[in-house]
């Protein structure tokens, strides 16, 4: 018998939309550089200061779902992350969900006069949520600890 090695190259084009999104076709490229998402993207992919996993921010979670953490330094920065919560999440511009995107606005808003730093939930079936803020983790981090000291000296 006789092993022969033999080393092949594959070629594959692939196209780069403006916002890194990878596509095998040309067509569906131009295509969505055209969408609404990709114009948004465009503009929060340079909010992102790192991704990590669910399980990697939180300690708990699924590692398929990201948590991106990103930087908010004006205005402009939450109307971006709450234009895409909006497209991606088209079942809350029903009215009796209004809630959820002022809540979304509202933790944007407190992150960007605090540290400037929010967490956006992605993945898991292409969702898009606002998580909250670093002030907003480490103040329920401290109520809960306070909570559970209070309850340890009750006993």
């Amino acid at each position: 018998m006789k092993e022969i090695s033999v080393t092949e190259t594959v070629h594959v084009t692939k196209y780069v939309a403006v916002d890194n999104t990878v596509f095998t076709n040309k067509s569906e490229c131009e295509k969505y550089e055209q969408t609404a998402e990709c114009v948004l993207m465009q503009r929060y992919k340079p909010l992102v200061v790192k991704t990590v996993t669910e399980y990697d921010i939180f300690a708990c979670g699924s590692e398929d779902c990201v948590v991106d953490i990103i930087k908010l330094t004006e205005a402009k920065d939450i109307d971006t992350v709450i234009q895409l919560y909006r497209l991606r999440n088209a079942h809350l511009e029903r009215p009796e969900y209004k809630k959820w995107i002022d809540e979304a606005h509202k933790k944007l808003s407190a992150a960007l006069q605090g540290s400037g730093f929010a967490f956006i939930g992605r993945g898991c079936d292409d969702g898009f949520w606002v998580l909250g803020s670093q002030d907003s983790a480490i103040q329920v981090i401290k109520e809960v600890c306070k909570i559970a000291k209070e309850e340890t000296n009750e006993k």
